[in-house]
């Protein structure tokens, strides 16, 4: 196994072993509320308090992104369709973008869902 490829693995497994601060929300990496998105939009559904937890913070870190597009430049902002349930909608397309984007998952988790909020519902 090359260097290269050793050093993204040691990256990879730390972002995981990364234990979760609250004082920080939404600015820890991505990966670090991959599985509560998940739980969050019922894929698995949680089944232990701890899961419950991750999935109510994932849903406070959209909620704070959802919020904070009102505040963003328009050549920034995402524009949700009138039908969208907002917070669990915005989890799946998230959860999705994680999914087809896995280097993305090292940034900030509000950044990160920016992008992939701004791909999903582009403002006209």
């Amino acid at each position: 196994m090359g260097y290269p490829l050793r050093f993204a693995l040691f990256i990879v497994f730390h972002l995981i072993l990364i234990p979760p601060s609250s004082a920080q929300g939404e600015r820890k990496a991505a990966i670090q509320f991959y599985w509560g998105c998940q739980y969050l939009i019922n894929d698995p559904v949680p089944s232990t308090p701890e899961e419950t937890e991750q999935a109510g913070k994932c849903q406070t870190a959209i909620s704070n992104v959802l919020n904070f597009n009102r505040e963003l430049p328009s050549n920034m902002a995402f524009c949700p369709p009138l039908f969208s349930s907002g917070v669990l909608d915005s989890a799946r397309i998230v959860v999705l973008f994680m999914k087809n984007n896995p280097p993305r998952m090292a940034e900030r988790f509000d950044m990160m869902a920016y992008s992939a909020l701004r791909i999903a519902w582009p403002c006209s």
